[in-house]
C-alpha cells in the first residue's frame, strides 16, 4: 500500500509488515476530514494486511508532533479503536507529550482495546510489538 500523506497525516506498511503511521500538527476542527481519511487508510491498511499475515496486525504510529485535537477529532479515533479491535494484535505509539498520552489512556479505556502501548521513543516501542 502506498503511503498516504493528508497534512502530516500518514498510513504505511512496512517492509517487515507492520502498519507506520502517523499523526502531525493540528487534527482538530477544519482539519477533520482529512483525520476521517487517515482513519479509512487504517482500516484498508489493516484488511489487508490482516490477509496477507493471516490476521496478525502490528501497529506503530509516531503522535511526537500531534497537535491540538478536540471532541470530535477524540471520537474519530475512539471509533476507529473500537472498528480495528477485530484486526490489531499489538498497536504502540511514540513520542507523544504527557496530555497526548493521557487522552490515549482514556481512548484505549473507552474504546476497549486493551492491546495498546505508548512508549518515550519509536525503538521501545518497536521491541515491545516484535516481543
Amino acid at each position: 500500500m502506498p503511503e498516504e500523506q493528508f497534512s502530516g497525516l500518514s498510513v504505511s506498511i512496512s517492509p517487515d509488515g507492520i502498519i507506520e503511521a502517523a499523526l502531525v500538527g493540528d487534527i482538530s476542527g477544519e482539519h477533520q476530514d482529512k483525520l476521517k481519511n487517515w482513519a479509512e487508510n487504517m482500516k484498508k491498511a489493516m484488511e489487508e494486511l490482516s490477509k496477507k499475515d493471516g490476521g496478525r496486525v502490528l501497529t506503530l504510529i509516531d503522535i511526537s508532533k500531534l497537535g491540538s485535537f478536540d471532541e470530535h477529532s477524540f471520537e474519530i479515533l475512539k471509533d476507529l479503536m473500537v472498528w480495528d479491535k477485530k484486526y490489531a494484535t499489538k498497536t504502540a505509539t511514540f513520542g507523544g507529550s504527557a496530555l497526548i498520552t493521557m487522552a490515549e489512556q482514556t481512548l484505549s479505556i473507552v474504546s476497549g482495546r486493551k492491546n495498546l502501548m505508548a512508549f518515550k521513543t519509536k525503538e521501545e516501542a518497536i521491541a515491545w510489538l516484535r516481543s
